[in-house]
């Protein structure tokens, strides 16, 4: 269901450290491919873990697309590091790429929950230039709290401004209306 007047925000959100390895953030536009159970879906959660196959998931367990389909990593290979063009590796050998994509309207992505978008235009997804992808690092939220308490206030101080209009209207009503009365 469309809702009119809705519009989300996909700005750039600050990166915070981690240091995990699996911890991946992304700087500039772009999503992460997931290759879920009902369908594909985006999202910038980079916060990846390993299944019990050793394959990259979501935090809610939902695959990680990778170029060459879904990325397989084993520990006892080493360690992992990713490249800031997505390159993944264990102990020097590339063990595949995260595929990073964005979208010529954003309106396009619908919220799917648990941080994922489904493309609800059916618009095509494009591979993301100038991106750069962050090892150790998540995106934090990009909500600026003051700015959004100042606005909460300015919004509640208009409605009450509204209330008090419609209050004197009907008052003012009431009183034409036993005004009117009593002249007949």
């Amino acid at each position: 269901m469309r809702r009119a007047g809705l519009a989300r925000d996909f700005s750039q959100g600050a990166l915070s450290q981690t240091g995990r390895s699996l911890d991946i953030g992304i700087e500039g536009e772009g999503f992460f491919k997931i290759a879920a159970a009902r369908g594909e879906r985006f999202t910038r959660d980079g916060r990846f873990t390993l299944d019990d196959t050793g394959r990259l998931v979501t935090s809610g367990g939902e695959p990680v697309a990778g170029d060459a389909g879904d990325i397989i990593l084993a520990p006892s290979r080493g360690e992992v590091t990713v490249a800031k063009d997505g390159t993944i590796s264990q102990n020097g050998a590339r063990t595949g790429k995260l595929s990073v994509w964005q979208f010529a309207s954003m309106s396009a992505l619908e919220k799917d929950g648990d941080g994922l978008y489904r493309n609800s235009g059916n618009q095509a997804a494009t591979a993301a230039e100038g991106v750069k992808l962050h090892q150790g690092s998540v995106e934090s939220s990009n909500v600026q709290p003051v700015i959004e308490i100042t606005r909460m206030i300015e919004v509640s101080r208009e409605y009450e401004r509204i209330a008090r209009m419609m209050d004197q209207t009907s008052q003012l009503n009431t009183e034409a209306i036993q005004r009117l009365g009593k002249v007949t």
